[in-house]
């Protein structure tokens, strides 16, 4: 069983030793069979994903081009989806978080990369505030203040109160 830490991810940017690029058989071969793949009847040619619960790899050209997590804050009911640190026989997925309400917070997100000397920069993007860890990592921090809402209605909002919280990651290949 591998463990793979979200803080390795983040500095590494790979998911254990799967780096972006590898061939689809080798993702397979290190994280197991897949829980689906994705319907070949809405990707493009060339294009698709393998599923493990909601950790998404997606393929072109049977390389892997992005690894990407959407349902770590449910949007229903605004609270951390438990099934985030997923397990099955051959890998585990974990994180540092102790307190999930607490730890998943914007503020102290940016405090735990600080800490372990990870540049990033924030900016918001729409209805949730980002934050780009060198050229082709994303994490996403939405809350239930700024949902649907446009960057200049929800920055008013006392981050206090606004709470944003760990929603996504995506991992991309870089523009070349």
């Amino acid at each position: 069983m591998i463990e793979i830490k979200l803080l390795d991810f983040i500095r590494n940017k790979q998911f254990g030793t799967i780096k972006l690029g590898a061939p689809k058989q080798q993702v397979i071969e290190f994280l197991g069979e897949p829980d689906g793949y994705s319907n070949p009847d809405f990707n493009p040619e060339y294009f698709d994903a393998i599923l493990f619960d909601r950790f998404q790899f997606n393929f072109r050209n049977n390389c892997l081009d992005s690894i990407s997590n959407g349902y770590i804050l449910s949007l229903r009911t605004w609270r951390f989806n438990k099934n985030f640190h997923y397990q099955n026989d051959h890998f585990k997925f974990t994180s540092w978080f102790k307190k999930t309400w607490i730890d998943t917070r914007l503020e102290n997100f940016k405090r735990k990369l600080d800490q372990e000397h990870i540049a990033y920069k924030e900016e918001p993007f729409f209805d949730t505030m980002k934050l780009i860890v060198g050229d082709n990592l994303v994490l996403l921090f939405a809350s239930e203040l700024s949902y649907h809402k446009e960057p200049d209605e929800w920055m008013k909002i006392d981050p206090k109160v606004l709470n944003l919280r760990f929603s996504q990651f995506n991992l991309f290949m870089p523009n070349m």
